[in-house]
C-alpha cells in the first residue's frame, strides 16, 4: 500500500549542535552535528518524512557586522560512506565524536514545523 503525501506540503528544517569547541587565533572551530529533518501534516499530526545527522567542522571568526558575530570561515563534512568514521575519529575528540546513536535532539524542529503548520503544541509526531 502506498502512502499518501503530507497534505499542506513539506517543510525542511536545519539544527547544529556543538559538540566539540576551541579557539585559537580569534577563530572558533566547533565540531558540530547537522540534524535536517522534512516535515509534513496528515490528519492532525507532524509526520517527519526524512532526515540525517551529519558531522561538520566549522570554522567561524568574530565579525562584528554579522548577525551573531561570527562569519562562517570555512565548514568540512563527513564523507558519505566509506570513510566516514575514519574522518568524524580524526575530526572530533573522543568526547566529542557523535556515535551512530547519537542524533541531536529535534525536539525544537519539531516545535517550529508543528507552528508552521498550525498543529498544536502536542500534536504526535508520526513517520511519513
Amino acid at each position: 500500500m502506498r502512502s499518501l503525501p503530507p497534505r499542506g506540503g513539506r517543510r525542511g528544517d536545519v539544527r547544529a549542535e556543538a559538540r566539540d569547541l576551541d579557539e585559537h587565533d580569534g577563530v572558533v572551530r566547533a565540531g558540530v552535528t547537522t540534524s535536517c529533518r522534512e516535515y509534513g501534516e496528515r490528519k492532525g499530526a507532524l509526520v517527519e518524512c526524512s532526515g540525517d545527522e551529519v558531522p561538520q567542522v566549522v570554522r567561524l571568526a568574530r565579525d562584528p557586522g554579522a548577525r551573531d558575530g561570527y562569519r562562517v570561515v570555512s565548514r568540512e563534512e563527513a564523507p558519505d560512506g566509506a570513510g566516514n568514521a575514519q574522518w568524524v575519529e580524526d575530526h572530533f575528540s573522543l568526547f566529542g565524536e557523535p556515535g551512530p546513536a547519537d542524533r541531536a535532539p529535534s525536539t525544537e524542529l519539531e516545535a517550529d514545523a508543528r507552528r508552521h503548520f498550525g498543529l498544536p503544541a502536542d500534536a504526535p509526531v508520526r513517520d511519513c
